[in-house]
């Protein structure tokens, strides 16, 4: 039976053992590079997708959080001016006194007012952009741990096959 230890390199005749040439190589290699482009690439354009959908729903949430802050100023200031005078003197034909009267018409209005400033900040809340900022802590960290990671230890020898 013939020895099967493995010789110092690969023989020149043999096509099976044949190390790839340079140019073999560096196809490879830039193959590889285009590779890594490419999904750094599709990375940066996924990243700038979800800010733009990010940037837009924070737009919509400050349009209809405006809209509702529009509507606590209208019942802020006009609408209470009227209503106040109507409710006080209703309340104080009822046998109220006038004091009382307006207490109970100004914590009215307070309330409704806290509704609307309750309503927008739910709108408000879209504003932060989670989504881009979850996404960009995720890329950040993983990062973080590839440069803290030690490097991967050495694949063992193969053993040799047939030796004692």
């Amino acid at each position: 039976m013939a020895d099967a230890t493995p010789g110092p390199g690969p023989e020149p005749g043999g096509e099976g053992g044949k190390a790839p040439g340079i140019d073999e190589t560096l196809r490879e290699l830039n193959a590889a590079r285009r590779e890594t482009l490419h999904g750094a690439r599709s990375t940066v354009s996924a990243l700038r997708e979800l800010a733009a959908a990010d940037f837009a729903l924070a737009r919509g949430a400050l349009v209809r959080s405006l809209a509702w802050g529009a509507v606590a100023a209208l019942l802020a200031s006009s609408a209470w001016l009227l209503l106040t005078v109507v409710l006080v003197a209703g309340l104080n034909a009822l046998g109220m006194d006038w004091v009382w009267a307006l207490l109970l018409v100004a914590l009215a209005y307070l309330a409704v007012a806290g509704f609307c400033a309750w309503r927008m900040s739910g709108y408000l809340e879209h504003m932060d952009m989670r989504a881009t900022r979850r996404q960009l802590s995720r890329l950040r960290h993983r990062r973080e741990r590839e440069a803290a990671a030690p490097p991967p230890p050495p694949a063992p020898a193969p053993a040799v096959q047939g030796a004692d």
